[in-house]
């Protein structure tokens, strides 16, 4: 069983970066995955990502809350090796987004520094969205591999398979699964 945790950031905007940080955005949000800033598919441990800029505007009771960058994350367990993945595989980018935010460290980037800010700014949440509950990454995607094989045999063999009855065709799929060892994971 896999727990999950949820980090989320805010802060307020430099005057004037605005338009920086929405840029450095554009990059991540072309190539989510891959991108050369924070590339998402080489942190293993996270669900879901988002960064997300708050227009400055008038709070309920009309006072001004300035421009502000959120950044979010869902996350396998534990807290510290998801907060160790994020700085050793996205900390310059992060670093170089963070760094037009009010009260971040700046400078040249630092690793401590970073993983330093992240523990202490995250916003525990009281509540958050967990889609696929008890279950890692890495078996949410091999599951999904093992679903798309098996879909893709039922279509190749559907011709032979519509004859059989439904624990025949469990029993085809069975052994189709076993003789594949890419297919054989436990998580």
């Amino acid at each position: 069983m896999t727990l999950h945790g949820a980090i989320t950031i805010r802060m307020n905007i430099k005057t004037g970066m605005t338009e920086s940080v929405m840029n450095l955005l554009h990059q991540i949000d072309n190539n989510p995955n891959d991108n050369p800033l924070v590339p998402f598919s080489k942190i293993k441990s996270i669900h879901f990502a988002r960064f997300v800029i708050c227009p400055e505007g008038p709070d309920a009771r009309g006072n001004i809350i300035p421009c502000q960058l959120v950044f979010t994350t869902n996350y396998d367990q534990p807290f510290t090796n998801h907060v160790e993945e994020l700085v050793n595989q996205g900390g310059q980018g992060l670093w170089q987004i963070f760094s037009l935010c009010e009260n971040f460290p700046g400078g040249n980037f630092n690793a401590v520094s970073l993983t330093d800010f992240l523990r202490s700014n995250n916003k525990k949440p009281e509540t958050f969205y967990v889609g696929v509950g008890n279950r890692s990454v890495n078996q949410i995607r091999r599951e999904n591999e093992l679903r798309n094989d098996i879909e893709e045999y039922l279509d190749l063999y559907r011709e032979n398979l519509v004859t059989r009855d439904a624990k025949q065709i469990r029993e085809e799929i069975k052994r189709h699964v076993f003789s594949k060892p890419a297919l054989q994971f436990i998580d």
